[in-house]
């Protein structure tokens, strides 16, 4: 019920549905950060990879965009230089 109301509520008022959307990614950009350093360890390159390009579209801040950037970069680098 909540969410189908913030739902409307994005719907119906622009300004405030963009706010919410950048409150909402500014609360899943560390969680993706997380779990993209965690599948990294993991050796699950292709997921970190995925999260990392997640975490730099989400990002509107440019010092976190290029980090996530750089780890994205490295990753694809990795994974380039992997047999199949």
């Amino acid at each position: 019920r909540q969410a189908r109301d913030l739902y409307e509520q994005w719907r119906k008022e622009p300004v405030k549905g963009r706010r919410l959307a950048e409150v909402i990614a500014a609360d899943r950009r560390p969680v993706l950060r997380a779990v993209a350093r965690a599948e990294e360890r993991r050796g699950r390159l292709e997921e970190a990879y995925a999260l990392w390009r997640e975490a730099e579209r989400m990002t509107a801040d440019r010092e976190e965009r290029i980090q996530a950037g750089l780890h994205a970069g490295r990753l694809a680098d990795a994974l380039g230089r992997l047999p199949y």
